[in-house]
Parts: structure tokens; sequence; C-alpha cells
């Protein structure tokens, strides 16, 4: 559209919506809602930051359940580590004897 179909278009709203307006008691019934409207404090806040810190907290409880896995895999590596007899090696406990 052109710039001047567009400023037809606009006066054409105007002068077919001019009259229209407000009903009388809008601004009354806004606010008297927005009276009614809770004020705020934690459990108004709740919905919102739940959006936010239920995503991150799952986010972490993955990370979490990751690092436990490698850890007992460190752990049950080093725990094998220590259970081969002195005159073997570590590699050729994990390896087999061809590996030294």
């Amino acid at each position: 559209m052109e710039r001047d179909e567009i400023d037809e278009r606009l006066d054409r709203l105007m002068s077919a919506t001019h009259d229209v307006g407000a009903a009388a008691d809008f601004t009354s019934r806004v606010m008297t809602t927005v009276e009614r409207e809770p004020t705020g404090g934690i459990w108004g806040d709740l919905p919102r930051a739940a959006k936010i810190a239920v995503p991150i907290a799952a986010a972490c409880a993955a990370a979490s359940v990751v690092w436990a896995l490698f850890a007992f895999r460190a752990v049950d590596d080093a725990s094998l580590a220590t259970q081969v007899a002195p005159e073997q090696s570590v590699v050729s406990s994990l390896y087999g004897s061809e590996a030294e």
C-alpha cells in the first residue's frame, strides 16, 4: 500500500468512528476492577516466578544426575584399581597383560 492510500483509509476510519465513545460508566468500571485486583505479594508472583524457576531447577537436577553417574563410574574405577593384586599394574588389570 502506498502512503496516500493508507492516509485515505485512516481518514475514512476516523470520520466513521468520530461519534463512537466509551460508555458513560466505563471509567468507573475500570477503576473498580483495578481496585479489586490483588496487590501482589508472594502468592501473586509465584506463578510467574515458577515459569522461570522450574525449568532452571529441572536443568540443575539433570546436570546433577549426569554428574552423579560420572562420579559413580570414577569411584567404581578407583575401587577396581585398589583390588588389583600387588604384582599386577592397574593398566594390565584393566586391559590385559599385553597393554604393558
